[in-house]
Formats: C-alpha cells, structure tokens, sequence
C-alpha cells in the first residue's frame, strides 16, 4: 500500500492489501469484505479507498497484494477455508473466507 493510501485512511502503516471493489456474489462478498466507498487521485490514477485493509491471511503477514497472491499459489485450493486479518474503521477484526476460483475476466461496474 503507497503511503498517501495509508495516511488518507488514518492507518499508522503502509502496510496491507487494500480492497477496492468486491464483485457481487463473489467469495469475498459472501464473507464480508467490504470494498472502497469514496476516491482519490494517487500517481495520477483513481484509487478507492475507505475499503478492508487485509494485514493477514491465515498465519501469513500481508504487506501487499502481492502477498496474497503468493500465499493462494502455494498453499490455498479452491473449497479451503481460511481466516482473513483485516483493518475496518481503524479496527482490526477477522473474518472466515472460503476460496473460490479466480474469474478469468472481470466485468467493469
């Protein structure tokens, strides 16, 4: 997460995987997750912001997206059940999640 991200959300760190948008009767909608709800301009770019930060999946520290990736392609299988740290509000909670597959494309909102 870029600092301007994390300073906008009142986060001590620039750490985690910010969610932006969560598509309708996805995994993530199912287990909660909550997407940006206002924007800003971040390198030029729009960027949704005041979404999940998620700082942990399972035992895993999440400093970026990335991360989440790299945990899914060594350890996560569709069906699994797995336990997101996330930041919501400036508090920090858990919530269940069960993998699904990653849609090949993903429509524009």
């Amino acid at each position: 997460m870029l600092p301007e991200i994390a300073s906008e959300m009142k986060l001590a760190e620039a750490k985690g995987a910010l969610v932006e948008q969560v598509l309708p009767d996805s995994p993530a909608a199912r287990a909660g997750l909550r997407g940006g709800d206002r924007q800003i301009q971040v390198q030029g770019r729009p960027v949704a912001v005041g979404g999940d930060v998620i700082t942990r999946i399972e035992d895993y520290d999440v400093r970026a997206f990335e991360d989440i990736l790299s945990y899914l392609g060594k350890r996560g299988e569709v069906g699994q059940r797995v336990t997101l740290t996330i930041i919501r509000d400036g508090k920090t909670q858990t919530l269940a999640v069960t993998l699904g597959r990653r849609p090949l494309t993903v429509e524009p909102q």
